[in-house]
């Protein structure tokens, strides 16, 4: 049996807010068509005309829309998300994207042609470009210092939290290369 067989699918906030909705306008449906069921006998209505009564206002409570406003109102957002070049192949994750700040991922090969990079990192209270040494070369520039503390812990970082090692054994020039274990 698998690992994840067991697992349970966690609803999303948007998922969890029907949900609720959905029960609450159950209970006060049936609520509402019993206090009327039972005001028809106080009237002197017969049962039958009582019961369709009663059935005829819960079922007018059924919000029959719901389902098609939720439907526009995400895919109105996944088209101003792909006018961002965000692609989206779930519906329901659209209303999880709009609580997103910042996504990182490593879906090797597939977005970054097996050549993972950082864009920029951020060390010691300052934020540098990552240029990587290998192909920019010893002559280059570089916002960031391989001295400094604070870039040695990033390093520490990224080494103890990833398969990615630094190889800071290269010649005086101080060259970074970054090699999978």
């Amino acid at each position: 049996m698998a690992a994840t067989a067991g697992e349970q699918e966690e609803l999303t906030p948007l998922q969890q807010e029907i949900r609720r909705f959905i029960i609450r306008l159950t209970i006060f449906s049936l609520f509402i068509g019993g206090l009327l069921f039972g005001l028809g006998f106080a009237i002197g209505y017969p049962v039958i005309l009582n019961f369709v009564f009663a059935i005829g206002v819960i079922t007018a409570n059924v919000p029959e829309g719901l389902i098609v406003e939720i439907t526009i109102g995400l895919t109105l957002t996944a088209k101003r998300l792909s006018e961002k070049k965000v692609l989206v192949k779930f519906l329901d994750a659209v209303e999880t994207l709009g609580a997103t700040s910042c996504i990182c991922s490593d879906k090797t090969g597939t977005l970054t042609m097996n050549k993972m990079t950082a864009a920029n990192i951020w060390y010691s209270g300052k934020l540098c470009k990552a240029e990587n040494r290998q192909k920019k070369g010893p002559n280059f520039i570089y916002d960031y210092d391989t001295s400094d503390p604070g870039f040695r812990a990033l390093q520490e970082v990224a080494v103890v939290g990833s398969v990615a090692n630094f190889d800071l054994t290269c010649p005086a020039d101080k060259k970074v290369a970054i090699r999978k274990r």
